[in-house]
């Protein structure tokens, strides 16, 4: 962003208008790396999303405003800074109008994933420690899922999957042996997250806080730990942890220094 406003600086500085105009397609040039790792971001993101109607939505949001984007900047480009004709301010009017529209409609129940996509709260687990049993939806097998609960933690909390930084839904679901969209409604429906993510971490931050707790580990640096966990980064880890205990991990580790016993887990914060 930086980058891109000292570029657009140009526009208001006496320069030659060769330079003005290399410095415009740079500046445009920049404008489509930021689409391109837009779109890369979302590809890479959308398997951890274990809300169908959500993951469509991302693509139908990202894909529309990206093709959209992109359009805007090669009429730019070719018309390198004359005026645009009439014709191509009324279809990109009509464009963004059309688009409200069409938003419109679909949030307001036209089609109904939208509820599922943005506005339905997450079930939430009654225990932080233990998996949320909600009513199975029609035809689901109660049962079966429970043995699947039991399979999984025995496979996160005996050999420790979380521990990979790389996991994924795929790897774990191969591991679980059990087709991706299985693994998928499981951990939405029956243990109530609504992104992969959120499950691996609560694992995680489990660790992490039960060696935090541990004296004999004060020595031992909050960044290692959390690598050692699974966490990719500190960052990932400081946001999860932050937004779980309401405090920054040398806070809770501080705390348990003084002897006031550490914050209990926010419960809803496991969807």
């Amino acid at each position: 962003m930086i980058a891109s406003g000292l570029l657009a600086a140009m526009d208001y500085l006496q320069v030659s208008q060769s330079w003005r105009g290399a410095w415009g397609g740079v500046h445009k040039l920049v404008a489509i790396g930021f689409l391109g790792a837009a779109g890369v971001r979302a590809w890479r993101s959308r398997e951890g999303d274990l809300v169908d109607a959500r993951r469509r939505l991302r693509w139908i949001v990202v894909g529309a405003l990206g093709f959209y984007s992109l359009g805007i900047l090669l009429v730019e480009i070719y018309l390198q800074r004359s005026a645009p004709p009439a014709w191509v301010d009324l279809l990109n009017v009509t464009v963004i109008d059309l688009a409200l529209l069409s938003s419109a409609v679909f949030l307001l129940g036209v089609r109904t994933q939208a509820q599922e996509a943005l506005f339905e709260p997450p079930a939430v687990p009654s225990k932080p420690d233990a998996p949320a049993a909600p009513e199975a939806p029609p035809g689901d097998s109660t049962e079966g899922d429970s043995a699947l609960i039991d399979r999984l933690a025995a496979l996160m909390q005996d050999k420790h999957l979380y521990r990979d930084a790389a996991l994924s839904v795929k790897l774990l679901a191969t591991a679980l042996n059990v087709p991706e969209y299985v693994l998928r409604r499981l951990i939405l429906v029956r243990l109530g997250h609504r992104h992969f993510a959120s499950f691996v971490n609560d694992y995680r931050l489990r660790e992490v806080t039960a060696r935090m707790m541990d004296p004999a580990l004060d020595r031992r640096p909050i960044l290692t730990l959390a690598l050692e966990a699974g966490f990719g980064s500190i960052g990932p880890f400081n946001r999860a942890f932050r937004e779980r205990y309401g405090m920054t991990p040398t806070e809770f580790r501080d705390r348990r220094g003084t002897g006031v016993a550490p914050p209990n887990p926010k419960e809803n914060l496991l969807g």
